[in-house]
């Protein structure tokens, strides 16, 4: 969920490993589940857009995968509940139509959000943001059940051995952390690379091969965004490459997610989130 960047379609390039020799193109398809688990679209219509995205080259999908949604009541004895019935949605869908799911991991449940006001008020009016969590090892924990389950030889592939195999490889951590709709007013970066670092391990801790991607950096950015409440494209370098580094290096960092937009009515690309 991308709110910097008012675009009709994002449009991605992954770089693979430089021995594959290859670059993997891939569009976000998040708006396509969403509208059909609200009725505003079939399963047929999604199933439809997703076959053209892979006769168009396309090889991967991008989508959230939604923790408030998976894990809305908080674990009881430390055990977890989870329902993956949204995520069976998207990957069952996807799988089918041989493309690979790359889900940005987000979207704290309340129960688990840090302890703040969540409120916004904008001069557009009053809205509510969405926090990170109160523990980095909480959301941690998702990010290994989350893998164990679609990851390489996860749960679900072993219950669904019909579907083309196209296991979760890569995962992005957390949605805009510079942007207060995403974070709330107290945006700290430090606190967003502590957080990479956590679901980094733990990702890693399942596949030692999966990739986990920040969000986008400030050079894939077009134009500033700072009216609309993100850091502007100098502010956004400074500050994101600064938390990543000012640790001693003690913070490992995979890849880069990088989202190339396209505005489909005035026919420009635009890089950035």
């Amino acid at each position: 969920m991308k709110r910097c960047l008012p675009l009709l379609l994002s449009l991605f390039a992954l770089a693979v490993p430089a021995t594959a020799g290859a670059t993997t193109f891939g569009a976000e398809v998040g708006s396509d589940f969403t509208n059909q688990v609200r009725g505003e679209s079939s399963q047929t219509q999604v199933m439809t857009n997703l076959g053209s995205l892979y006769k168009a080259g396309g090889r991967v999908g991008r989508a959230d995968s939604d923790w408030a949604g998976t894990e809305p009541k908080a674990p009881v004895r430390g055990r977890h509940t989870y329902d993956w019935g949204y995520n069976d949605l998207i990957v069952s869908e996807m799988a089918s139509a041989r493309l690979r799911w790359e889900p940005t991991l987000a979207f704290a449940p309340r129960w688990a959000e840090v302890h703040r006001s969540n409120v916004l008020h904008l001069t557009s009016g009053r809205v509510i943001a969405y926090l990170p969590p109160a523990s980095n090892a909480t959301f941690a924990s998702y990010a290994t059940a989350f893998m164990k389950r679609y990851g390489p030889r996860g749960a679900f592939w072993k219950a669904n051995p019909k579907l083309p195999y196209v296991p979760v490889t890569t995962v992005e951590v957390w949605n805009e952390p510079d942007n207060i709709h995403d974070w709330g007013t107290d945006i700290n970066l430090s606190d967003y690379a502590r957080m990479y670092e956590a679901v980094r391990t733990a990702v890693h801790r399942v596949d030692r091969g999966a990739r986990v991607e920040r969000d986008a950096g400030p050079a894939d950015h077009a134009a500033a965004e700072s009216p609309r409440g993100c850091l502007g494209d100098g502010d956004r370098a400074d500050r994101l490459i600064h938390d990543f580094t000012a640790r001693g290096g003690d913070v490992e960092l995979d890849v880069r997610a990088r989202h190339v937009g396209r505005d489909v009515d005035a026919g420009r690309d635009d890089a950035g989130v």
